[in-house]
């Protein structure tokens, strides 16, 4: 969509497997319907936290917008998709970070996410932070709610990081 937008240059990227970065070519490819468009697309292989590949070298403080979505629910990441995040945002006051999470696999593992000291530590601090449904209502986070499993999934977590 960012392409579509306007965008200077978009990099969409995932885990580097050929399994997973060939489906994501096509329907970058499927979606780009305007020639220009897709000129300025691509599709890199990134491992977070491994900030020596040909996209991390290239591109270091690059973007003034990152964004992941469902990157929360393997804890045992976090401080890797910490450190990649802070690798590509620009360091400038307007540049931000979107990170989106779905609640199905619990609060505990987004919330391992939000430590505030390891944020500080990379220079980066949480703007804005919400939950909204699948349906359009939106609602402040909170690190613990009572929440049904089935109600649970229909929820993402919004979160806008910002440099301190």
């Amino acid at each position: 969509m960012a392409g579509r937008l306007g965008a200077k240059r978009v990099v969409a990227s995932d885990y580097p497997s050929e399994t997973v970065l060939g489906p994501l070519r096509d329907n970058l490819q499927r979606g780009m319907v305007h020639r220009v468009a897709a000129q300025r697309v691509t599709v890199q292989g990134h491992a977070w936290g491994a900030l020596d590949d040909d996209l991390s070298t290239r591109d270091r403080h690059a973007f003034d917008r990152v964004m992941a979505a469902d990157v929360l629910w393997m804890p045992w990441q976090h401080d890797n998709l910490r450190r990649s995040v802070d690798h590509f945002l620009a360091r400038d006051g307007e540049a931000r970070a979107w990170i989106i999470g779905a609640l199905h696999t619990g609060r505990a593992n987004m919330a391992l996410f939000l430590d505030h000291e390891e944020l500080r530590g990379l220079g980066l601090e949480v703007e804005h932070i919400w939950e909204r449904h699948c349906h359009g209502a939106e609602r402040e986070w909170k690190q613990v709610r009572e929440d049904d499993d089935g109600n649970r999934k229909r929820w993402l977590v919004i979160i806008v990081l910002k440099r301190t």
